[in-house]
């Protein structure tokens, strides 16, 4: 899970409304696996005269590639919001929205922009007992792919560092490769091991 950053203001916070945020942002975690960071500011700054407090809540989140994704709430259209749980809930719903509005656009760019090139890259990560792995592309970006995506069953035979050229596309969890062609094995591509 990526790292999370949580805030509150003008309100005494509970251990029930950190659990809310963990749980939320778990699930943004479950569609986006990119995310770096995120942070969370609850605040109640007011009280309006007819109704008790109305929580603001703004979520921001940094992904590779992205511009910083800022969510923030609008409370006063949303009575609901006087209740600090539904107003984190809808927030993360407008956030998961947003994440999945920019990955779309940022794909149709490149699907429009690539019709006739396809990307490079160099396998970063292989999981052959699970069939998939993880390719860094020339454009910076790790791209996804399962064993069923690459071409002329060469599975088996990929490495990490071997040179590939994709097409890639958005999936359910973000960039993936859609079809994969191995160009040459290893190009000297060194890992280091951190102790």
């Amino acid at each position: 899970m990526f790292p999370i950053e949580i805030s509150y203001r003008d309100f005494e916070s509970s251990k029930a409304l950190q659990d809310k945020i963990y749980q939320e942002a778990a699930k943004l975690g479950r569609y986006f696996e990119q995310i770096m960071f995120c942070r969370v500011v609850v605040s109640a700054p007011h009280r309006h005269h007819h109704q008790g407090k109305v929580y603001h809540v703004n979520i921001l989140i940094n992904i590779p590639g992205l511009d910083e994704i800022v969510v923030t709430n609008e409370p006063e259209t949303n009575k609901g919001h006087e209740d600090a749980f539904v107003a984190i809930r809808d927030a993360f719903r407008s956030m998961e929205q947003e994440l999945s509005h920019r990955f779309k656009k940022m794909s149709d760019r490149r699907r429009e922009g690539n019709r006739s090139r396809q990307l490079h890259g160099i396998v970063e990560k292989l999981f052959p007992g699970e069939d998939y792995g993880f390719a860094k592309g020339e454009d910076g970006i790790d791209y996804y792919f399962h064993k069923n995506s690459v071409l002329h069953n060469d599975f088996a035979r990929i490495e990490i560092g071997d040179y590939i050229r994709f097409a890639h596309e958005l999936g359910d969890k973000g960039p993936q490769i859609s079809s994969l062609t191995l160009l040459k094995k290893n190009i000297g591509y060194h890992v280091e091991e951190r102790l």
